[in-house]
């Protein structure tokens, strides 16, 4: 989609407030669950939507009214369902042969800490020729290397703790230089540790993987349950700076 285009340090994917801000993805809901899984538009701070889920409040919130300050004054993107992988965006959408070809190594997504499993998804195309899926997950407790074709990096996601007094907002900017990542596929200890798989197993795993170094992003996948204001790439992952303008900001209701 982009890899023959100037790109920009700072590039934006999805932002909540735009005027489509699902036009380039994909949306996928949950047919056995229709009540229960949706991705919709709302304004964070009311949460009016017919069957959407409450956002569970902060201990530091309980003397606040309905949290005013904690939660943002923009319409976002609200994700959920019972069953995680069945509910999802994708960019570019999903069944496509198209790849994003993004070539900034940063990739930065704002969600909020819903209190239920939540996991997203990159992936990832190496100089060479490799392909692999790098995969985050809250409910994942270690780093695993899962030897398919293409191979998936599933890394624990930890968001800050809603139970904590210390927690002033369930908002979050998670930043991954997706380039320190690359050479994970490659570990054996990693493989055997986890998958106890055999020798001959990791030369297939070097075949389809030639190198760890950082071509392009191919796609994005978001599953359910959380909720989304931006996602953006940049070349040096800064958060302030000429490239970055006051809208890459969290900004809360009054």
């Amino acid at each position: 989609m982009l890899s023959s285009s100037v790109q920009p340090p700072v590039l934006s994917l999805f932002s909540s407030v735009s005027s489509d801000p699902l036009l380039l993805f994909s949306t996928t809901t949950d047919k056995d669950l229709p009540s229960d899984s949706a991705i919709c538009t709302l304004d964070d701070a009311s949460s009016t939507s017919t069957n959407v889920i409450t956002p569970p409040e902060l201990p530091s919130c309980h003397n606040k009214i309905e949290g005013k300050g904690t939660q943002l004054c923009h319409r976002v993107l609200h994700i959920q369902s019972p069953n995680l992988k069945t509910t999802f965006i994708r960019c570019p959408p999903a069944g496509s042969d198209l790849e994003l070809g993004i070539k900034l190594p940063w990739i930065h997504i704002q969600a909020r800490n819903m209190g239920r499993e939540w996991s997203f998804e990159v992936g990832v195309r190496t100089v060479g020729g490799g392909v692999g899926k790098i995969r985050c997950s809250t409910f994942q407790e270690s780093n695993v290397v899962h030897t398919t074709s293409p191979p998936v990096l599933h890394l624990p996601l930890r968001l800050p703790s809603l139970q904590s007094s210390t927690t002033r907002t369930p908002w979050s900017t998670i930043a991954i230089d997706i380039r320190t990542l690359l050479p994970l596929f490659a570990s054996t200890h990693l493989q055997h540790c986890v998958r106890n798989e055999t020798i001959e197993t990791h030369r297939t795993i070097s075949s389809i993987w030639p190198s760890s170094k950082f071509e392009s992003i191919a796609y994005v996948k978001v599953y359910a349950t959380c909720r989304l204001r931006r996602i953006w790439f940049s070349k040096d992952g800064e958060t302030d700076g000429p490239h970055n303008a006051w809208e890459f900001g969290l900004y809360g209701s009054q």
